[in-house]
């Protein structure tokens, strides 16, 4: 589906266009016939209200993502948080977030800092880990 999508659009995809395209195929997918089971769900914060998984992987979880940039500004910050907590509390057995050391920003690279809503969760509660790319 992806791939007819992108010759439509006579253009060459790009990996944000191939995540969003999934996103919203699996989306569709769990809509019409429910959570899958023995299945890997990709899907938004939003989209997995209501669900519960075995396991959950949170990604980009530094600040600027989440909370995103613009809620600082915009004053959204609670509902931010609140979005965290739908995506922490999606887990029954396993949770485990990741974020990225370093991150392009308006096209220079920058170091991440972890989401301040991880910082704000007990310490007893996660084991931090650190992994090197080499």
């Amino acid at each position: 589906e992806y791939e007819t999508g992108c010759q439509i659009e006579a253009s060459t995809p790009s990996l944000d266009d191939f995540l969003s395209s999934t996103a919203l195929v699996q989306d569709r997918k769990r809509t019409e016939s429910g959570a899958q089971r023995d299945a890997v769900n990709l899907m938004t914060i939003h989209s997995s209200k209501g669900l519960e998984f075995p396991a959950c992987f949170l990604i980009g979880m530094e600040d600027h993502i989440i909370p995103h940039q613009r809620s600082l500004k915009e004053g959204t910050l609670s509902e931010e948080r609140r979005l965290m907590y739908v995506a922490i509390t999606r887990a029954k057995q396993y949770l485990t977030c990741s974020m990225a050391q370093t991150r392009k920003r308006m096209g220079k690279l920058a170091k991440s800092q972890p989401s301040r809503f991880m910082m704000d969760l007990p310490k007893n509660l996660y084991k931090a880990t650190r992994w090197d790319a080499n």
